[in-house]
């Protein structure tokens, strides 16, 4: 029998633990989806039908040694096994078992279009799978991902070649998403739902507008690796190799892709040079926690992948816009284009996601080391307190710290029903999160005086917490730019969690 904490909202628990028989499958995937090092070149692969076979994107180990496989810190080596160019897949075995590994098989019938489903990755300096989640959108062959990849010659270019023919052939049936929020790195993450392999992220093109363009290799093609696949030619070369044409896959804007302008390129190089070095914090059993730069993307890129209800959460921040005229009012369409930074924890998972312009800063409070966010134009502040520990009753301590912490501050901290989620009765991967909204009202003439808000999520035995201050709200309330940024931080906040949406 499960039992759920007591005093917690019990619709969530309801439906958790109605999930039950459906979260281990996502569980178990965490033990599927393995690291692959490849000479110089990273990615991944997903154990498929044996646990001693793991498919991947042919580009990440072609022509590559040694082999390199990873899951929870433990690394063995491979061999390449089986080659099917038209789809730029490998299939590699394992020279040795690694403890855990299971293995998936295929998702069965069309894909789920349109839903949300899963694609996997180890955060940087971490050996840790965390699950993401992305919608997909339909079937197309590659020459057609998108008719506006700049110039139409650049997507061949984009892609590796053997004996002078591209892979993935040009001719594959892809699969396209319905908004990227892929990263630089993701070649050989599975796309799974309920457990089921769907396809598997390969690699991208450049558009007119300098935005990214995605393309996951069918499921079809990942059972044709087995049936149809080769043993790979004696003179497999790489993709980066003297002379060839196309010298990189890439699943994002980086550097080393030859079809950036070098516009796009310096971008790409301040960017990576920023993702390089950590935002540090000592949490309070003494542990320094690193925290690196590992997406960056149009607050509308975010809000599209959104479950319908977060976005209704972020809407209805705007609800007290009412009271201005049409012309100095906010909605949630002013922050679309507004340029948004994702970082994430290397040892818990943890994400962040902020607006680009924000400065940050490491300050001391009574919980210890806090990340303090400020908007640019002052009055609104955002901090985070993250913690590692060994056990949930820990971080429920840790959550305790954190609300006599609020308290100080003259907060309450008793959340509504409707703000908390508890899935606590989830043994193997326990989840709390509630918020806490509190506004001041004036009796007189009812208008809004000051609110405060906070967030604290508890992920098996770590704890995030988040809250927002605001220094001067009239002055906030009275200038639409500062209010714009107050927002952006408000959704930072309901962003703070263990995985994108």
């Amino acid at each position: 029998m499960i039992l759920c904490r007591s005093g917690f909202a019990f619709r969530f628990c309801l439906f958790f633990c109605f999930l039950a028989l459906w979260l281990p499958e996502i569980s178990g995937q965490n033990n599927s989806i393995v690291k692959i090092d490849a000479g110089e070149k990273s990615g991944y692969g997903v154990a498929f039908q044996r646990p001693d076979l793991i498919v991947t994107a042919l580009h990440v180990v072609a022509g590559r040694t040694p082999i390199k496989v990873m899951l929870n810190g433990k690394t063995v080596d491979a061999q390449l096994e089986k080659i099917y160019k038209d789809a730029d897949l490998a299939l590699l075995k394992l020279k040795a078992p690694l403890p855990g590994i299971q293995s998936l098989a295929l998702w069965s019938g069309p894909p789920p279009f349109g839903e949300d489903v899963e694609y996997w990755e180890v955060p940087r300096g971490s050996s840790l799978v965390v699950r993401k989640t992305t919608k997909i959108d339909k079937e197309t062959r590659l020459s057609n991902i998108s008719a506006r990849v700049n110039p139409p010659p650049n997507l061949e270019n984009a892609l590796c070649k053997l004996a002078g023919a591209p892979y993935p052939g040009l001719n594959s049936e892809v699969i396209n998403f319905v908004n990227v929020n892929i990263g630089s790195s993701h070649s050989g993450s599975a796309l799974t739902k309920n457990g089921k392999i769907i396809g598997m992220i390969d690699g991208g093109a450049n558009l007119v507008d300098a935005k990214n363009c995605i393309w996951a290799i069918h499921k079809d093609d990942i059972a044709k690796l087995l049936s149809q696949g080769t043993a790979p030619p004696a003179n497999m070369s790489v993709c980066a190799s003297s002379g060839a044409t196309a010298k990189h896959m890439y699943s994002g804007t980086r550097s080393d892709n030859p079809n950036l302008t070098p516009e796009q390129r310096e971008a790409a190089l301040l960017f990576e040079a920023a993702a390089a070095i950590p935002i540090e914090v000592i949490d309070n059993s003494g542990d320094t926690l690193r925290i690196y730069h590992d997406q960056r993307m149009s607050f509308g890129e975010i809000f599209e992948t959104l479950q319908s209800s977060n976005k209704q959460r972020i809407e209805d921040l705007f609800a007290d816009e009412l009271a201005f005229d049409e012309q100095d009012r906010l909605s949630h369409e002013d922050l679309m284009d507004e340029v948004m930074d994702l970082h994430q924890a290397n040892t818990t998972g943890a994400s962040l996601i902020i607006p680009k312009i924000c400065q940050y800063s490491i300050s001391q409070n009574v919980l210890g080391n806090v990340i303090a966010v400020a908007s640019p134009l002052g009055h609104v502040n955002m901090y985070v307190y993250l913690s590692k520990n060994n056990t949930p009753e820990e971080a429920t301590q840790e959550m305790i710290r954190f609300k006599e912490m609020l308290h100080s501050l003259g907060q309450q901290t008793d959340p509504t029903k409707d703000n908390v989620k508890d899935y606590n009765c989830e043994p193997d991967d326990p989840y709390y999160r509630e918020y806490i909204e509190n506004s001041d009202i004036d009796e007189q003439t009812h208008a809004l005086i000051s609110e405060f808000s906070s967030s604290m999520t508890i992920n098996k035995s770590d704890f995030l917490g988040v809250w927002l201050e605001v220094s001067d709200w009239k002055e906030m309330w009275s200038d639409k730019e500062i209010r714009k940024f107050y927002y952006l931080l408000q959704s930072g906040l309901i962003f703070a969690d263990y995985a994108i949406y």
